[in-house]
């Protein structure tokens, strides 16, 4: 919308409306322990722990393997992707890690791919 180019212009900001969205948002538990874990392994790639990012990626890739995935099957086939390719950068010495794709990932297993 407006709202923020408005604001950023110096008007008035919009008055408040209800929210968009229900209050609750159902999703694959399966996505859900994804973007925690992507979250858990950004934060550690931020603090310069790559072991402890390393580790915590093992997790998420192993959630993408869901014998049973249900309705998250496209969205952890799409995940996995993205998270092996983070993984081989974490253990290539002296590769770029890209944490904006380990971030593309949680964003993905939020909003169900």
């Amino acid at each position: 919308g407006g709202t923020m180019r408005a604001v950023l212009d110096g008007q008035a900001a919009a008055p408040p409306t209800p929210p968009r969205r229900p209050r609750t948002l159902t999703m694959a538990g399966s996505l859900a322990r994804l973007h925690l874990y992507c979250a858990m392994a950004f934060a550690g790639l931020m603090q310069g722990q790559r072991e402890s990012a390393r580790d915590t990626l093992g997790l998420a890739l192993a959630v993408c393997r869901d014998p049973h995935p249900e309705t998250a099957r496209e969205a952890l086939e799409r995940i996995r992707s993205v998270l092996t390719s983070v993984t081989t950068a974490l253990e290539t010495d002296g590769a770029r890690v890209p944490a904006d794709a380990l971030y593309l990932a949680a964003v993905l297993a939020a909003t169900g791919g």
